[in-house]
């Protein structure tokens, strides 16, 4: 294979590397955060999500009550200053 295939083989490669990279890299940031810990006791849990993480906080209360023993159950959910909302799981 002559030295100028490569090199136009290599170039494509890279420009396909960066095209992926543009159409891909924006797409990630359109996925939920994941939910975050504001404060958690050991009789509640609560997170702060944005749209679209509300069944992951749920998840996550669930998995942090189990941990006690316990069950999770929504007690209050409230709008955050930040657009995410702020979600509080009794531990029972």
């Amino acid at each position: 294979m002559p030295a100028s295939s490569d090199r136009r083989a290599q170039r494509r490669l890279r420009l396909d590397l960066l095209w992926r990279l543009l159409v891909l890299a924006p797409l990630a940031s359109c996925a939920a955060a994941p939910p975050e810990v504001v404060s958690a006791t050991g009789d509640e849990v609560s997170f702060a999500y944005g749209k679209g993480a509300a069944e992951a906080a749920a998840h996550e209360a669930a998995l942090y009550c189990a941990n006690l023993g316990r069950a999770a159950r929504l007690r209050e959910e409230s709008p955050a200053s930040d657009a995410r909302t702020l979600a509080t799981f009794d531990c029972r």
